[in-house]
C-alpha cells in the first residue's frame, strides 16, 4: 500500500539542515519499507513507498512547486494520473490549496510552495481518507500516513493521551482535534496548514454546513436521479487502474457499492467477500449477498465468523495514532484485506459510510427540518407521520417534538449530541476519569452546529464529514490490499449533504432515496430488505471463550492502573458464569482493544536521537 514520511523545516536554519539529511540517510538504507524519495526543495523533504502508476502515488507540479500524495480525480471524474498540468498547478499554489477542494476530490495529502518559495502549505483533503499525522523531532516537523512507520523510529517517543480517550469514549468515531498520542496531532480533514517566516496558521477549505445550505433537490425524483449519477460515476472513478476488486459484501449499502463497480468500464473482475455469522438474531446475509452477487456476476465467497478467535492478535496488530473507534470482529476473524489479496485483488471496497451518508440513523429529527424550512404548513402532518415511522417513535411524540421545534426550538449541537450518545457513561469506565472531559470542545471545528441549525442535517454532518476511518487495516501486518470505503467520498457527501433529510428518508423508509435509486440495479429482495445482522452472539461467544485473556488484560493493565476502567464493576462481569458477560460483550472486547493499543503506547521507549540513529 501507498505510504508516505515527510520533513519540513526551517532552511536557513543549518541545525535542521543537518537533521534533514540525517533523516533522509535513514530513510534511503531503511530495510523496514522501500523508499522511494520523491520530491525535495528547501526546508521540505518527502520519501513514498508502494506507489503505482494510474491508483495511488505522487503528483508533482511543475518547477519544483510541491507533490500531492495519494489520489486525485478531477470533478469531472477524470483521474490525475503522473503530473499536474502548469495551468493546474498554478491555481492550486494561487488558492494556497482552496483549488483543491473546489476542482478535485480524491484521498491526497498535499504540499504546496508559493512561487517565491516564501510559504509553504500542507493540505489533507476533506473526507480525510489519506491521513497526515504531524510529530516534532528536534529542529524537524515530520509528516506521515502510517503511524507504525513513525513507531519504527526509535528515537521519536510517545506517550498516551488519556484526555483524548476520555473524549473518545463519549463521542466515539468522531473527528478529534487530538489523537491518542500526546506527540501527535494531525492535519485535520479539509485543513490547511501554512509555514511562512511570521510562523505558523491554520484555516479549513471546506466546510460541510455551507454544502448543505446548497439544496440541489426538493423533490425524491429529481435528487434519486442525482444520487444515483453521482454515486455510480464515483465508485467507477475508483475502479480505474485496478484489475482485480474486492467487496466486502452484506447489506444494502455494500450492494450498491458492488453494483456499481459491475457498471464501471473497463470492469475489474469482481469478488464478493460475505462475512457471516450463523447465529445472528436478526439472520444472516447470505441469502441476499449470494443474489447481488450473482446480478452483478461476481465471484462469491463465504467465510464464516468462528468465536475461537485468539485475542491475542492484538499485541501484534500494526500501530495506530489512536485506538479504533469500535472493535473489529471481521479484521480480528478473517482478515480481510488479506483474503482479497489471495484472491487476486489488490483493492478492497467496503459499504462503510453508506448509513452515514443516505441518513440511517434512526430518529424523528426530519419534521424538525421541515418544520423550520416549511413551517406549519400543509406537508407537515405527512412529514410527521413520515418521522414518526422512520424513528420508531409515536406520532404524539413526534408532533410534540415538532411543536416544541417551531415554538422554542432547543440548541442543535447539544440536542442532537444527547440523543445520539446520551449522558451515561460507557460501561465499565469510571466516571471520574469522564468527570471533567468536555468532549465536544475536542470535536473538529467544522462540527460544531450553531444553534439554529437544522437537527437532521446536523445529525447527518457528523455521521459522514470527517467520518474516522483508519486508511489502513491494523489487522493486515502485511498491507495486502487497499481499502476504499466507496461511500465516503467528497461527491456522494456533498450530493447527500444537499438534500433535505425529509427527502432522504422519504415515506418514513430507512434509507428510502438510496432504495429507490438504485432499485433497478439490485435484486428485489436486497432493496425490500430492513433488517441488518448483528454478531451479538458472535460477541458474547468470542468472550466468553476468551475470558481468561479478557480478564488478565483488563484487571491488571493499563487502563486499571490510570483508573480509567473501574476494577470492581469488571470483576463482577467477568466471573466465569456472570449474566453481564451477554449484556456487555461488546464492551468488553472493545476494552480490551483499548488496553492493547494502550499498552502497546506505554511499554514503548525511545532509545536514540535522529544524529546517532543516521
Amino acid at each position: 500500500m501507498y505510504r508516505y514520511f515527510a520533513a519540513v523545516w526551517d532552511p536557513l536554519d543549518e541545525t535542521a539542515a543537518s537533521e534533514a539529511r540525517a533523516l533522509e540517510r535513514l530513510f534511503k538504507i531503511s530495510p523496514a519499507r522501500d523508499w522511494r524519495h520523491a520530491w525535495r526543495a528547501d526546508g521540505v523533504s518527502v520519501f513514498d513507498s508502494g506507489a503505482l502508476p494510474a491508483r495511488t502515488g505522487t503528483l508533482l507540479l511543475p518547477d519544483n512547486g510541491g507533490a500531492v500524495l495519494g489520489r486525485l480525480h478531477r470533478n469531472d471524474y477524470s483521474p490525475v494520473d503522473g503530473a499536474l498540468c502548469a495551468h493546474e498547478a498554478r491555481k492550486l499554489i494561487a488558492s494556497r490549496g482552496q483549488a483543491l477542494a473546489d476542482g478535485y476530490w480524491g484521498r491526497y495529502a498535499a504540499f504546496l510552495r508559493d512561487n517565491d518559495g516564501r510559504a509553504f502549505h500542507i493540505v489533507r483533503d476533506p473526507t480525510g481518507a489519506m491521513p497526515c499525522f504531524a510529530a516534532y523531532c528536534r529542529q524537524l516537523r515530520l509528516f506521515f500516513s502510517d503511524m507504525q512507520d513513525a513507531a519504527d523510529l526509535d528515537f521519536l517517543p510517545f506517550s498516551v493521551n488519556w484526555r483524548y480517550l476520555a473524549a473518545n469514549f463519549l463521542t466515539p468515531q468522531l473527528q478529534k482535534t487530538e489523537t491518542g498520542l500526546n506527540e501527535v496531532s494531525e492535519v485535520l480533514p479539509g485543513e490547511c496548514w501554512t509555514f511562512h517566516p511570521g510562523g505558523f496558521s491554520r484555516r479549513f477549505i471546506w466546510d460541510p454546513f455551507a454544502v448543505a445550505e446548497d439544496v440541489v433537490a426538493t423533490d425524491v425524483n429529481t435528487a434519486a436521479d442525482i444520487l444515483k449519477n453521482t454515486v455510480v460515476k464515483t465508485i467507477s472513478a475508483l475502479t480505474r487502474g485496478h484489475d482485480s476488486a474486492a467487496v466486502a459484501l452484506g447489506g444494502l449499502d455494500s450492494s450498491i457499492a458492488l453494483a456499481c463497480l459491475a457498471k464501471a468500464r473497463p470492469r475489474p473482475n469482481l469478488i464478493a467477500l460475505n462475512y457471516y455469522t450463523p447465529s445472528s438474531l436478526r439472520g444472516e446475509e447470505r441469502f441476499y449477498s449470494r443474489q447481488t452477487a450473482q446480478a452483478c456476476d461476481a465471484s462469491h465467497l463465504e467465510i464464516e465468523l468462528k468465536p475461537q478467535s485468539d485475542l491475542g492478535r492484538l499485541s501484534s496488530s500494526i500501530r495506530l495514532a489512536s485506538p479504533p473507534g469500535m472493535f473489529d470482529c471481521i479484521g480480528l476473524a478473517a482478515n480481510p484485506s488479506r483474503i482479497a489479496a489471495d484472491h487476486g485483488a489488490d483493492v478492497l471496497f467496503t459499504g462503510i459510510g453508506g448509513d452515514n451518508v443516505f441518513c440511517q440513523p434512526a430518529f424523528n429529527f426530519s419534521a424538525l427540518d421541515y418544520a423550520r424550512r416549511n413551517g406549519a404548513g400543509a406537508g407537515l402532518f405527512k412529514a410527521v407521520l413520515h418521522a414518526s415511522r422512520y424513528g420508531r417513535v409515536s406520532f404524539a411524540e413526534s408532533l410534540a417534538d415538532t411543536a416544541r421545534e417551531l415554538i422554542r426550538p432547543a440548541p442543535c449541537g447539544a440536542y442532537v449530541l444527547e440523543r445520539l450518545y446520551g449522558s451515561s457513561a460507557p460501561a465499565f469506565v469510571n466516571r471520574d476519569f469522564l468527570a471533567d472531559c468536555d468532549a465536544k470542545s475536542m470535536l473538529h471545528p467544522l462540527l460544531a452546529a450553531r444553534d439554529g441549525d437544522l437537527k437532521a442535517k446536523y445529525l447527518q454532518i457528523l455521521s459522514c464529514a470527517f467520518f474516522a476511518v483508519d486508511y489502513y487495516d491494523h489487522w493486515d501486518t502485511g498491507y495486502s490490499a487497499e481499502r476504499v470505503h466507496a461511500f465516503l467520498q467528497q461527491p456522494i457527501i456533498e450530493a447527500c449533504l444537499r438534500v433535505p433529510a425529509w427527502i432522504m428518508t422519504h415515506g418514513g423508509v430507512d434509507r428510502a432515496l438510496a432504495r429507490m435509486a438504485f432499485r433497478d440495479m439490485l435484486p428485489g429482495d436486497v432493496v425490500r430488505r430492513f433488517g441488518k445482522s448483528t454478531p451479538a452472539a458472535y460477541y458474547e461467544e468470542l468472550c466468553r471463550n476468551n475470558l481468561d485473556f479478557i480478564r488478565s488484560a483488563l484487571i491488571d493493565g493499563a487502563l486499571s492502573e490510570a483508573r480509567i476502567v473501574d476494577r470492581k464493576s469488571l470483576e463482577c462481569a467477568l466471573k466465569p458464569d456472570a449474566p453481564f458477560v451477554a449484556r456487555h460483550a461488546y464492551d468488553l472486547l472493545n476494552l480490551t482493544g483499548v488496553e492493547y493499543w494502550a499498552r502497546g503506547w506505554s511499554e514503548r521507549r525511545a532509545h536514540r536521537n535522529i544524529m546517532s540513529a543516521a
